[in-house]
């Protein structure tokens, strides 16, 4: 029985001009900045003593957190644990306003934004990973307040102050960046694409290997290397 290489093998033979299927190869893109793992870790425990700093003085304490996902998943692992929230009041609420690289729309589209009953009348800590135009924060604020929260303050990992298009800065940020920005866990968005990819090309088990292969060498690179 023939396998899927020997097969595509054979129709590149009879069609000479039939596409090579090519396995992307996860390659930074130059010009992209690429933070590892280790540096997001350092810029949210570094957000986390910012706010615990802030607690201490103000006699304010936050009681829930929301983080907007999918950006806001990795500080919601961070911060709420640091300052002590309740994992109860860990909340998230869904929010895109882009798609891929492309801002679709200035104010967000919400998908599952947490009870009224999580909230009302709470101090709450919105969290996400990256500030950019600002509108995703300012909108989440809004979102949490009509909900009934006492009050709202915004915390990311990293703010890009030249992009913002709100005029207000976050309420809490450990680090300023600029240019085009690739978390750590975005590599699975390329991946994905990748494998849609290969699928409608009609790629063989082989191929599906070496995605995967590459994945993990450029994972291990992204982790290591500051590719900017």
């Amino acid at each position: 029985m023939l396998d899927g290489i020997e097969i595509l093998h054979r129709l590149m033979y009879c069609y000479p001009n039939m596409p090579e299927i090519l396995v992307p190869t996860f390659e930074p893109v130059e010009g992209r900045l690429y933070p590892t793992v280790f540096e997001v870790d350092t810029a949210l425990r570094g957000l986390g003593h910012q706010v615990i700093e802030f607690q201490q003085e103000s006699g304010t304490t936050f009681q829930a957190s929301v983080a907007i996902t999918r950006g806001g998943l990795d500080n919601s692992n961070v911060v709420p644990r640091m300052i002590g929230i309740d994992p109860l009041y860990v909340l998230t609420m869904g929010m895109q306003s882009y798609k891929g690289e492309q801002q679709t729309t200035k104010e967000p589209v919400f998908g599952l934004v947490p009870n009224e009953e999580h909230v009302y009348g709470l101090d709450v800590l919105l969290l996400d990973e990256l500030s950019d135009t600002g509108f995703s924060e300012l909108f989440g604020k809004k979102k949490l307040i009509d909900l009934g929260a006492n009050s709202v303050q915004s915390a990311v990992g990293f703010w890009k102050q030249e992009r913002n298009e709100t005029g207000e800065s976050p309420d809490f940020y450990s680090e300023t960046i600029k240019g085009w920005t690739v978390l750590p866990c975005e590599i699975y968005d390329e991946y994905a694409e990748a494998r849609q990819r290969l699928i409608e090309a009609g790629a063989s088990h082989e191929h599906f290997k070496e995605l995967d292969e590459n994945l993990e060498k450029a994972i291990r690179t992204r982790n290591w290397v500051l590719c900017a």
